[in-house]
């Protein structure tokens, strides 16, 4: 006889990881709702809007549905997946629906088990603390902690200045980003625009 497979799985105990109730009203269903920002109820609706969701033992054989509610975007969008966390893809917009102004909805059939979706393109703490490693041994960069987060984590001014030119000589510029976690397009847009600078 052949070992039944094991059901599908959903998760979000990982690095940015984030969803709240999960339902399953099929094998193939999914039914997703946002987390109340820092679990606290008493905030405002407006502040939910990032979930990031990895799904294990997905059946490669049909398509699946995933709906995610109570979204306070109330604009259509398409979302991201990745089998792998590294290369992530758009859903084709032909498999995304709106059924309401709270809610997203994927029809898919994946290629692989295991897939992680995304609101947007997630930009992790470790991926910030990878990219301003990287950034050490220029000549032309410095970093410095100014602060801790609520949890605990260094929040961090770079500066970057050409050490030659006299201080008394220089206009400074201050560019700030990613105020909300779910604002990852902002940590992008800065590392190019470091990379241009550079």
């Amino acid at each position: 006889t052949e070992t039944p497979p094991e059901p599908t799985t959903v998760s979000s105990d990982f690095e940015s990881g984030n969803i709240g109730v999960v339902q399953t009203p099929s094998e193939t269903e999914w039914v997703l709702s946002l987390a109340d920002d820092n679990d606290n109820p008493d905030l405002p609706d407006n502040f939910r809007t990032w979930w990031y969701v990895r799904f294990d033992h997905v059946s490669t054989a049909e398509p699946m549905s995933i709906t995610v509610n109570n979204n306070v975007w109330p604009y259509y969008y398409v979302p991201v997946y990745s089998y792998d966390q590294q290369v992530w893809h758009r859903f084709e917009e032909n498999e995304v629906t709106q059924p309401d102004q709270g809610s997203i909805k994927m029809v898919k059939q994946f290629d692989e088990s295991t897939v992680w979706i995304a609101r947007f393109y997630p930009y992790t703490f470790t991926e910030l603390n990878n990219y301003l490693s990287q950034l050490e041994p220029d000549p032309y960069v410095s970093r410095q902690v100014v602060g801790t987060t609520v949890l605990g984590h260094p929040i961090e001014v770079v500066t970057i200045t050409n050490p030659a030119v006299a201080e008394a000589g220089k206009r400074r510029i201050w560019l700030h980003a990613r105020s909300h976690p779910a604002e990852t397009g902002s940590s992008f847009v800065l590392e190019g625009l470091i990379a241009f600078l550079l």
